[in-house]
This record gives structure tokens, sequence and C-alpha cells, in this order.
């Protein structure tokens, strides 16, 4: 089975995130770790996610990147740009709102950075289950369809024990 990988790189004021192959659950941690370790640097003012060579990504991982147009909003009431030329995670993106809180586009900025590669650490199983509902939360609260569509995952999350 292939895996996904997540690279990043910061460009003048920005920060690109390449998310590249299967991103699945078993990413977010380390990614939800790398996450909160960016919200708190002050040195960038955008983030740019690019989708170009995701294969495919599931509902935990999207919603860190909903995680991410949250922050932004929040931080600089702005939207973070996501760039993606796969029809079908396109169509997935709309479905679940992401037109909204992104700014969507096909292609990205030509010129970028090296790019580094995040390490896929875990440190445990109540640590990932914890960014999972965490995930989920966010995700469901980009929009009314979301409440509805994981309302049970996440209530199902929420009962499991610790």
């Amino acid at each position: 089975m292939a895996t996904g990988t997540i690279f990043y790189a910061r460009h003048e004021r920005t920060y690109v995130l390449k998310l590249v192959g299967e991103l699945r659950y078993t990413l977010s941690e380390s990614f939800n770790a790398f996450l909160e370790r960016l919200f708190k640097q002050q040195d960038f003012d955008n983030i740019l996610i690019d989708l170009t060579e995701t294969e495919s990504i599931d509902s935990t991982m999207l919603g860190l990147l909903a995680k991410i147009a949250s922050f932004m909003h929040a931080r600089f009431d702005s939207k973070a740009v996501l760039v993606c030329n796969n029809p079908d995670i396109n169509q997935l993106l709309d479905s679940l709102g992401f037109y909204g809180i992104f700014t969507i586009c096909e292609q990205g900025p030509e010129d970028a950075a090296p790019l580094q590669q995040l390490s896929a650490d875990t440190t445990s199983a109540d640590a990932m289950a914890a960014t999972i509902l965490e995930a989920h939360r966010i995700l469901s609260e980009v929009n009314d369809s979301n409440k509805a569509l994981f309302r049970d995952l996440i209530d199902a999350l929420q009962d499991e024990p610790r």
C-alpha cells in the first residue's frame, strides 16, 4: 500500500505544505504537531497547501486542513491557498465546503523553495485518537452538512475509553 508524505518550506512570508500520495490518519499526529509549532511562528502571513500530487486524502487529514483555514481566518483574517488539479479531490473539497474557507486554484506559483520532509513520528494511541477527534470536530464546523456527516463518528470517538 502506498503511503503519504508531507513536505514543507518557507518561501518569503509564505509556508508551503506539499502533501504527496495517500494521506491517511496515520500521518495526522505528526502533521498536527507540526501545525501547532507553525501556528506559534511569527515569520509568515500566508500558507499555501499543494495537493497536486495527492492521490487520496482521508477525513482526518481534511480536518487538519480545515484547522489551517480556521487559523488563517482567526490570525490574519484571510484564506490559505489550496492548490489542487485532481478533479476527484476538488469534488471532495467542494462537497465539504472547502471552497468557502480556502482560496482554491489549480496551479501554484512556479518559484518554490527547497522542501523538507516532515517526519511521521507518532507518540501514542491516545494522542492519535485525540488528534483524530479534534480534526473531525474542526471539519464538522465548516458547515451544517459536515456536522450531520461526522456527528456519529465524533460521538463514537468521544465515547471511546482512553
